[in-house]
């Protein structure tokens, strides 16, 4: 089996696993997925197994083999439910998905336990009513609880975590099959009703849960992972990152090193030797060729041969502090070329031993800077027009503060920079597009005390 693009990248293989920094970053989606995926199985398993027992309850003069046919025919309702439900989670969202799903198989299942005496009277309409009762499960938990526990960590925990949420899961099951056989009573209809609705308030539990619990996260793995990342190196856990090693079988070249990014897409957060970009209208000079007394991660002008310039990154520090995000900024600058966005791009820096291997960036030198005592308050717009038109641009910056903008001409020029935390936006309506424009309004609030 191939190893995954993922797992090839943020894996931490063979090292310690930091438990206690991923339950502090994790426990909310911990609780949330663990105990949805209990309520799920509660629900679900013991419904299942024994609806050939429930209809014989219900229709208790038919044939053995009559009741195992009704049974099957109870059991394919479960079908069409995790085509509508993986239809609606990707246009409404995991959490909403499930919410939704849980809340329709409550109702349905108090209805059921409510009206249980005269539904027993009318069959075919309790065969229809609870298969609709399995449909709706497996439309909210069934088609989304496993996808949202796995969105829901980095992937060099994930197996861990999900081993963790899974134990819960089994758990549900066997824990609800024995109170759905401690429901039943001398009396088929009240036994039945007991099972409906003690289902029906779990179920209206794991709707709250789902919805109050359970975070939205990116359905891209790489953004969660590039996050991990930074959040263990500023808790000082150093990590080794990716999976050299492992080989793919033959035929597949998913682990195919040096492969080529030609055009713009999703940001990847990786080790540097993983990796080569393209970028051929802008010339590579080596490290040895930058100015000696520069200091990295200072403005400072340079003289290269193109033009006056200062490095932003570079990949040494990067590989000393683990930190992420070479890759994503070069990807954006060669995005918002010529928008006047950000500083010009100048020059790709290479390694002097190695003219494949880029170790960082030359951007265009401004005059200025960002101390925010020398802005003047209606600087605030300019910075969140330049600000809208990155999004425009269909990224989102993640890393809004005063540093990361440069002013060119006071209330109308602000560049824009530091794009290692930017991802692709998913919609105009992305959550993090207000967040970035919002970050403006609370640093600026800090420095002037007003907005």
């Amino acid at each position: 089996m191939a190893v995954s693009t993922a797992y090839r990248k943020s894996s931490m293989r063979k090292q310690r696993v930091p438990y206690w920094l991923a339950l502090k970053r994790y426990y909310r989606p911990l609780i949330g997925c663990a105990s949805t995926w209990f309520l799920y199985n509660w629900i679900s398993i013991p419904f299942g197994i024994f609806s050939s027992t429930i209809v014989s309850r219900v229709n208790p003069d038919e044939s053995l083999i009559k009741n195992l046919g009704w049974g099957v025919v109870i059991n394919c309702f479960y079908i069409p439910g995790p085509f509508i439900g993986g239809y609606l989670s990707d246009k409404t969202g995991r959490r909403q998905t499930m919410a939704l799903g849980f809340t329709l198989q409550a109702i349905l299942g108090f209805v059921l336990g409510g009206a249980m005496t005269p539904i027993h009277n009318i069959f075919p309409l309790f065969v229809v009513l609870y298969g609709v009762f399995l449909t709706l499960g497996e439309v909210g938990p069934g088609s989304t609880v496993v996808l949202a526990a796995s969105e829901s960590f980095a992937t060099s925990v994930r197996g861990q975590m999900m081993g963790l949420v899974s134990a819960f899961s089994k758990a549900g099951a066997a824990i609800g099959t024995s109170a759905i056989l401690n429901a039943y009573t001398d009396d088929p209809t009240q036994g039945d009703q007991v099972a409906f609705l003690i289902g029906s308030g779990f179920a209206v539990l794991g709707a709250l849960v789902a919805f109050f619990v359970i975070p939205d996260v990116s359905t891209r793995l790489e953004d969660d992972d590039a996050d991990w990342k930074v959040y263990l190196a500023d808790n000082g856990w150093e990590a080794d990152w990716g999976d050299t090693s492992t080989k793919d079988p033959p035929g597949v070249v998913l682990s195919k090193p040096g492969r080529s990014v030609t055009s713009v897409e999703s940001p990847l957060d990786t080790r540097d030797s993983d990796w080569k970009f393209e970028w051929s209208e802008k010339p590579k000079i080596k490290m040895s060729q930058l100015s000696p007394d520069l200091s990295i991660g200072v403005t400072k002008p340079i003289t290269p041969e193109t033009d006056e310039a200062k490095v932003i990154t570079e990949a040494k520090m990067l590989v000393k502090t683990k930190r992420v995000g070479l890759l994503t900024e070069l990807i954006v600058y060669k995005s918002i070329e010529g928008s006047g966005i950000a500083p010009r791009f100048l020059v790709i820096v290479v390694d002097d031993d190695d003219a494949e291997l880029i170790v960082g960036f030359v951007i265009e030198y401004i005059e200025g800077g960002s101390n925010p005592k020398s802005w003047d308050p209606e600087d605030m717009q300019a910075c969140k027009d330049v600000l809208t038109r990155f999004h425009k641009k269909g990224w989102v910056h993640r890393d809004v503060h005063k540093d990361n903008f440069l002013i060119v001409s006071h209330k109308s020029k602000i560049y824009l920079f530091d794009f290692g935390m930017a991802r692709r936006t998913e919609s105009s309506y992305d959550r993090e597009i207000e967040e970035d424009l919002s970050r403006v309004d609370d640093w600026w609030l800090e420095i002037y005390g007003r907005t």
